[in-house]
């Protein structure tokens, strides 16, 4: 249940919604802040931390009609929220989202939240003026078909070798108790890129068909697989070539692709030379549509999602999402 107090005016200025379990809101020092901080401004606060409290979390936003809603968890939790109204056809409901960080990587919150970090003075002015606090941005978020599944919305798909990682990432911070520090993930990407240079942990490749409209073709062992419709997935990573039209962005890169390693720091750019295309094992650009046969797993906004190599994983541009920036 929401935890509010009386709004005479009869308009909702913004609503909270918080996952405790979010990496960083496990420390509790800002959660506490931001809830008491809403309660004090009359504005609804919800917890939801699992499947069955983000559908009875939905039931309630949609009940109280907030003009913003405020997120403060990761991107598992964005993700989830924004696939249920999508699949509930409710699309034209959703409020503006306004995005603190609170989870493990927070992608999606860094994008469309660069001042992020004065979460106090800005959530003062969310709660007093909602809507009017500050400018509206918009991300298309991408819809992603596995088989006859229905459809799951995100902003950030990795396959093989990134699927690895993460996943081995969450393994690490689940089972040591320093875990949660801030370099676990860039040190396990560096354990994993050099336990496989040097020969000692081969990553994942799936032998894949891949079709991605006008940037190409192939049918080969993937090593690399990436797309996000954010403009930034990290500070000074932009591993995307500028080719292609559409509305979200893709990279598929063979298993021995020639060159593959040299290219790499430019591909980290978005800088490919053009011999390096789907010929020879490089797909890389924008587009509005790819289709995956052969897929194993792969991870929709760090939520783990199965596919099997008889499944066919369709990503398509979907509906643009309103951001607020303030």
């Amino acid at each position: 249940m929401a935890d509010s107090a009386d709004n005479k005016s009869g308009r909702v200025t913004a609503a909270v919604l918080i996952n405790p379990l979010s990496l960083r809101n496990r420390r509790g020092r800002q959660v506490r802040r931001v809830t008491d901080g809403a309660r004090a401004a009359g504005v609804p606060v919800i917890h939801a931390s699992s499947p069955d409290t983000f559908d009875s979390a939905l039931d309630e936003l949609l009940e109280i009609g907030p003009e913003v809603l405020v997120i403060m968890a990761g991107d598992g939790t964005i993700q989830a929220m924004v696939t249920r109204l999508l699949n509930r056809g409710d699309s034209g409901k959703l409020p503006l989202l306004y995005l603190v960080r609170g989870g493990r990587t927070n992608l999606t919150a860094n994008d469309v939240n660069r001042r992020g970090w004065q979460v106090g003075k800005n959530l003062e002015s969310i709660f007093r003026d909602g809507a009017r606090s500050g400018e509206t941005i918009t991300r298309p978020v991408m819809e992603v078909r596995t088989g006859n599944l229905p459809a799951e919305y995100g902003f950030f798909v990795a396959g093989a070798v990134i699927d690895r990682i993460i996943r081995d990432t969450h393994e690490v911070r689940r089972n040591k108790s320093n875990g949660d520090g801030r370099l676990t993930t860039p040190i396990q990407v560096a354990r994993s890129l050099m336990g496989h240079m040097t020969g000692r942990n081969r990553l994942p490749a799936f032998k894949a068909h891949i079709r991605a409209g006008k940037l190409g073709e192939f049918e080969r062992p993937v090593r690399i697989l990436l797309a996000t419709s954010l403009h930034r997935i990290g500070k000074g990573i932009d591993p995307f070539a500028d080719r292609g039209q559409g509305r979200f962005q893709f990279t598929a890169i063979a298993s021995g692709a020639p060159r593959i390693w040299r290219r790499l720091p430019g591909l980290l750019r978005g800088q490919l030379p053009p011999e390096a295309n789907a010929r020879s094992g490089y797909i890389s650009g924008l587009s509005n549509e790819v289709t995956i046969e052969g897929m194993q797993s792969f991870c929709l906004d760090g939520e783990y999602l199965e596919a099997g190599p008889d499944k066919q994983v369709v990503i398509r541009s979907g509906p643009d999402i309103r951001f607020l920036v303030t």
